[in-house]
Parts: structure tokens; C-alpha cells; sequence
């Protein structure tokens, strides 16, 4: 299918599946994204990209469900890893591995292609390279990844507005030590494991940072009630790891945008300000995804500004203006996570004329205007977050 077949108007249909995970007591990410000619029977018509791919095995089933059952597809033709995490790309070895599944394209950041940004580092790489530490390097033995460049088109509308090059370059030190990089490739290039079997790593970032969530009782979490009109939001700082998520940008022909951010930080997007005023249209997005799960650390109310706009008179006034454009922010968070959503970081979304829905362990879909699936079991209104003057994280 080229470019061009793929965009008319006319035939152009889109949706997004918002999976969570079924963790107990945690969050994760795994986004279905379909365009194209949707109503061809033709496959080559249209497009899917799995956006990370969950935490557990149960994520994993539920993705294959919707791809099958719902959009009726075997074939995931971009499966995009946002960034290292667990909770992002812990399932991508078993997909990989999944003879069920025909994936076209594997789209990460390959920490192997920049190890000469590490000063103790001696050629060569080790051939084949692809990936990097623990659950990285797993998906590496299935597959050659593909690094995207800033403002790359995939499948004629989902682009690429960050990291760029450079920038996860400046990160890469932060995020993995050499020496554990190497020692993984080493046990996991060399082996041929049974990808169910396999032990699953540790965490492999670097321990030289602590993301800032606020919990009870801490110095920096505020229990005082909130107003309507002020946001309760700190600087959005958070760890190298989460500035190195990809930042996708979805567009439609009729000009409807959908922001995908991965665990990005505040510092993520402002190194991405040029892609952002070259591509980005706040008027015209429908759906933003609210970073690491809607964590109080990834946002601030610079960012929420330029994002989402400037906070609404009323609530009242924010409410009918969510109705009127019928925009919505995802939170893709668990059934029983303490910590995200956070209602601080809801509440700031909520006050600028936008619906919030966490998605709470349930998977929910948002898709072109009138575009309905005969006998789905999604819908778009469930778990609806309210304003929350008595935030408690």
C-alpha cells in the first residue's frame, strides 16, 4: 500500500484501543492503533501499531483479542517500544516469539547503536546488534530494530516528534551502565532461551535518580485542598529513562491529532519544541495520552498549557467545552495502583476543557466520529475521572 492509496478522506477511518494492564497493585502501557481504510477487506489498505506492549502475560491476551477480534488481524505492522521500561516492553519478547503474529517492524531507540557516548568504551559492537539490557536484549535475539528519526512518517500519518538523536544520546549514559549493557548481550546474545521460561531481569537503569512521586507523609506532597483555579503540579521532572520516550504523533486527513507520550518528562517536550511547532496543533487534538500513567513527576502546568491550553473559567464551563469537542486525556493505569492516576495531575486536565478517562484495568476505545465495530465490547465513556478537590496523591 502506498502513501497515497492510504490517506483519501473518503476511505480513511481510524481507533485507538487504550489497553491496561492487569497487574495487581501497578500500571502499564499497550496502545492499539488502527488507520487506513478500515472497512477493506483488502489488508493491505490499512495499518495497525502497537504502541508498547503491556506488563504481564494477561496484557499480552488481551491485546491478541483485540487485534482479532475486534479489528480482525494477525498482522501488527509497526510494534513501537516508547522506551526501556518494564511496564512498557516487558511482552515485546514474547510477541516476538508468538508464531500467531506477523510483525512487519520493530521501532525502538537501540542503545548497541551509541556506545561510543560512553568515554570507557572499546570497539567493536558485537555483531548483531540490536537492542540493549535485560527485556531490551531479549526482543534484539527476535529482531533487528528500526531507529526513527525526528519527524518521520510511518504509514502516512503517525509521526515522530521525539527524542531525537542527539538528545538520547545525552541520555544514554543516565540510563544504562556499560558494563551491565555488555554483560546482558553477552548472556542473552549468546543464548537461544525459551522466551516463557526466561528469568525476567531486574530493572537495569541506572540507580543515580529517583523519579519524584509524591506520597503521604513526604516533604514534597501537599495535602491541601484544591481550587478550581489553581494547579497543585511541580516541575515534571523525572528520570532519563522516561525523557527517552519516543513522542508519536497521529494525524487523520481531517486534521484530528492524538499525542502518545510514553513516560516522557517536562524536559522531553521542551527538547522537542522545534517538531512541536512544525507538526503539533493544539486546536485540532482530540486525544492525549497522559504520561507514566498520569504521574504527578511528568507534568507541570508550563507543559499542560501549551499542551492542553489555559485553564477554564468554571468547571461548569470546562465540562461543556470537553461535551462540545468531545476531547478526552487517557490515563493508562491499573485496578488497584495507590499512585496514578494522580488527581493532581487529572484535576489540571480536567480544569482545561478536557474529559479524563483512566482506563482502571479496562481496555476502551476512541475512533473516528461515527466509525462503530458491530457488537464490540468497548465503548468510550466508562471510568470518567471527576474533578477532585481532596486530591490524596
Amino acid at each position: 500500500m502506498t502513501e497515497k492509496e492510504c490517506r483519501p478522506e473518503d476511505q480513511f477511518l481510524w481507533e485507538v484501543y487504550w489497553i491496561e494492564t492487569q497487574a495487581t497493585g501497578a500500571s502499564g502501557d499497550c496502545t492499539l492503533l488502527a488507520w487506513g481504510d478500515l472497512l477493506s477487506d483488502d489488508r493491505d489498505d490499512w495499518y495497525v501499531a502497537v504502541i508498547d506492549g503491556g506488563r504481564n502475560h494477561k496484557d499480552r491476551a488481551e491485546l491478541k483479542s483485540v487485534l482479532t477480534g475486534e479489528i480482525g488481524t494477525w498482522r501488527i505492522d509497526f510494534l513501537i517500544g516508547t522506551h526501556t521500561d518494564r511496564d512498557h516492553i516487558g511482552q515485546f519478547p514474547a510477541l516476538l516469539a508468538d508464531e500467531e503474529l506477523e510483525i512487519d517492524r520493530v521501532i525502538m531507540r537501540d542503545a548497541f547503536a551509541h556506545l561510543d557516548v560512553y568515554p570507557e568504551y572499546e570497539p567493536p559492537i558485537p555483531e548483531p546488534h540490536t537492542a540493549s539490557a535485560g527485556d531490551f536484549t531479549k526482543v534484539a535475539i527476535a529482531r533487528r530494530l528500526y531507529e526513527p528519526e525526528v519527524g518521520e512518517l510511518f504509514g502516512g500519518a503517525l509521526r515522530v516528534l521525539a527524542p531525537s538523536t542527539d538528545f538520547y544520546r545525552e541520555l544514554l549514559p543516565s540510563i544504562f551502565d556499560l558494563d551491565v549493557l555488555m554483560d546482558q548481550w553477552e548472556r542473552f546474545g549468546e543464548e537461544t532461551l525459551a522466551i516463557e521460561d526466561a528469568p525476567l531481569e531486574p530493572k537495569l537503569a541506572s540507580a543515580r535518580y529517583t523519579p519524584p512521586t509524591p506520597k503521604a507523609g513526604s516533604a514534597d506532597f501537599d495535602l491541601a485542598d484544591e481550587t478550581w483555579s489553581d494547579d497543585q503540579l511541580g516541575s515534571g521532572t523525572t528520570s532519563a529513562s522516561n525523557d527517552a520516550s519516543l513522542i508519536l504523533l497521529f494525524e487523520a486527513p481531517d486534521g484530528k491529532q492524538i499525542l502518545f507520550t510514553g513516560d516522557a518528562g517536562v524536559r522531553a517536550f521542551e527538547r522537542a519544541e522545534a517538531s512541536f511547532d512544525e507538526f503539533f496543533k493544539r486546536e485540532r487534538l482530540a486525544a492525549f495520552q497522559l504520561a507514566h500513567h498520569a504521574a504527578w513527576g511528568n507534568a507541570s502546568t508550563e507543559l499542560f498549557d501549551r499542551i492542553l491550553g489555559p485553564t477554564l473559567g468554571s468547571q461548569d464551563a470546562a465540562e461543556t467545552e470537553a461535551e462540545r469537542l468531545n476531547r478526552c486525556c487517557y490515563a493508562s493505569t491499573g485496578s488497584s495502583d495507590r499512585y496514578h492516576p494522580s488527581f493532581r495531575v487529572t484535576n489540571a486536565a480536567l480544569r482545561r476543557g478536557w474529559h479524563v478517562i483512566a482506563t482502571l484495568g479496562t481496555a476502551h476505545r476512541k475512533a473516528s466520529p461515527g466509525f462503530n465495530r458491530q457488537n464490540s465490547r468497548f465503548t468510550e465513556t466508562i471510568n470518567r475521572v471527576r474533578f477532585e478537590p481532596r486530591p490524596l496523591n
